[in-house]
Order: C-alpha cells, then sequence, then structure tokens
C-alpha cells in the first residue's frame, strides 16, 4: 500500500445512481484520490454492509458534498 489510505464514503443520490445509495473507496496517494469501484445500494443499511467489517464511522463535514452521507476509515 505504501502509505496508502482507503477512505469509504457513501453518497446518497449522486448524479450517477440518483434513486439509490452509493458506497465507493477513494484511495488516496502522491497524486491525489483515486475512486474505486462503486457499490449500488436501495436503502442506507445495504449501503453499509459493503463496508469492510471494522472501520470507523465519521459523519459529513459541513463542506463536504451535501450528497455525502459518511465516511468510513
Amino acid at each position: 500500500m505504501n502509505g496508502e489510505l482507503i477512505v469509504w464514503t457513501i453518497y446518497e443520490a449522486p448524479d450517477d445512481f440518483p434513486d439509490g445509495f452509493v458506497t465507493r473507496p477513494w484511495t488516496t496517494t502522491a497524486d491525489g484520490p483515486v475512486p474505486g469501484m462503486a457499490h449500488l445500494s436501495a436503502t442506507l443499511d445495504a449501503a453499509r454492509e459493503a463496508v469492510p467489517p471494522g472501520l470507523f464511522r465519521l459523519d459529513r463535514s459541513p463542506e463536504d458534498d451535501p450528497k455525502i452521507v459518511e465516511s468510513w476509515l
């Protein structure tokens, strides 16, 4: 992983899936964040099931995109 960090972000009704939730991993690299494969879900509970176990939830920050529900580290 070379010092990379993976952050899992859950979005509600993003532009690419406006009728549900998307869980997407982002790998932080020296060149900037790189998105991983999106997991599509109909509910927030189902979206959370796509997050690997053992991570910690972070609430959305006021400066985040309004479509972000939460992130997991």
